[in-house]
C-alpha cells in the first residue's frame, strides 16, 4: 500500500486508451480509458494488481480524479494540435458516486480545459446502478443535461435486470462479451439487439475476440464494438496514430 500511495503522489499513474470501432468501416470512433500504473521499476502494471486495494483503503476516488483530468488535458492538447478528438469514455465507480459531486467536477473540467462534453463519456459500472440508484439517477440527469453522454457499462442483455436498475435512461448500454451470461453464447445476440431496437436503446459491444463473434454482431444490427480482435490497449502516442489515419493496421 506504500508503494501504491507514493506512486499517487508522484503522478506515476498514466491511462492507455481502448480504441472503439465502427464494425462494418473498422474506423476509429471513440475510445476508453484504461489507468495503468507506470512504476519506474517493475514497467507498467495491471490495473487487478492495484485497483482491489485502492477500493479497499478509500483512495479510489483520488486515482479516478487524476485520471480524468489527464484525460481532460489529453484531448485539450489534441484540439490545439490540430488533432480531431474522438469521444473518450472515463470510468466512474460507485465509490465515485458517493464520494464526490461527480456532476461537479466534470463541470469544472469543462470550464478548466475548454472541452466540448462531446469528447467525454461517462461509463458508469452496472455495480454502481446496483448500490447507488438514487444518488446516481440524480447525477445521471445532471450529466445529461451539461452534454455528457452516459453509458451505462457491463450490460449482459437482461432487460428485466436493466429495468429494476433504473439503466432505461443512459445513452448507451454496453454490452459485456465476456460477462458469464454471454461467454461462447453467440446466438443469443441476435435477439439482444432485436429487443434493443423494440426498447429504442444503443449498444456497443465489448470484449470482441473472435471473428465469429464480430460477424455475429454486424448481422445482428451491431454498428459500434472495441475489443482485442482489433486493438489492445494504447499509449496515448499510439491512439493518436492510429486516429490520424482512422482504422486498425
Amino acid at each position: 500500500m506504500p508503494q501504491i500511495l507514493d506512486g499517487l503522489r508522484k503522478n506515476e499513474f498514466t491511462f492507455f486508451l481502448q480504441p472503439r470501432y465502427d464494425l462494418n468501416t473498422r474506423r476509429v470512433v471513440g475510445a476508453e480509458a484504461l489507468v495503468r500504473w507506470n512504476h519506474p521499476v517493475l514497467g507498467v502494471i495491471s490495473p487487478a494488481v492495484f485497483i482491489p486495494v485502492l477500493e479497499n483503503n478509500g483512495y479510489i476516488t483520488k486515482l479516478d480524479q487524476y485520471i480524468w483530468e489527464e484525460v481532460c488535458k489529453t484531448i485539450r492538447v489534441w484540439i490545439d494540435a490540430g488533432v480531431r478528438p474522438v469521444p473518450i469514455a472515463v470510468n466512474v465507480t460507485k465509490t465515485d458516486i458517493l464520494a464526490i459531486d461527480v456532476a461537479e467536477f466534470f463541470s469544472e473540467m469543462l470550464k478548466k480545459y475548454r472541452i466540448p462534453p462531446k469528447y467525454l463519456n461517462i461509463d458508469i459500472a452496472k455495480s454502481a446502478y446496483l448500490e447507488t440508484h438514487g444518488a446516481l439517477s440524480d447525477m445521471e440527469a445532471q450529466l445529461q443535461q451539461m452534454g455528457f453522454r452516459v453509458i451505462l457499462d457491463g450490460f449482459d442483455g437482461d432487460y428485466v435486470e436493466l429495468s429494476a436498475l433504473g439503466g432505461f435512461g443512459t445513452d448507451l448500454l454496453k454490452l459485456d462479451l465476456r460477462s458469464a451470461a454471454l461467454q461462447n453464447k453467440t446466438d443469443v445476440l441476435p435477439g439482444i439487439f432485436a429487443q434493443a431496437r423494440t426498447l429504442r436503446l444503443n449498444l456497443l459491444a465489448e470484449g470482441i475476440e473472435s471473428t465469429e463473434q464480430l460477424n455475429v454482431l454486424r448481422k445482428a444490427g451491431c454498428t459500434e464494438g472495441q475489443g482485442y480482435l482489433f486493438s489492445r490497449p494504447l499509449s496515448v502516442d499510439e491512439f493518436v496514430r492510429i486516429l490520424k489515419v482512422g482504422h486498425s493496421g
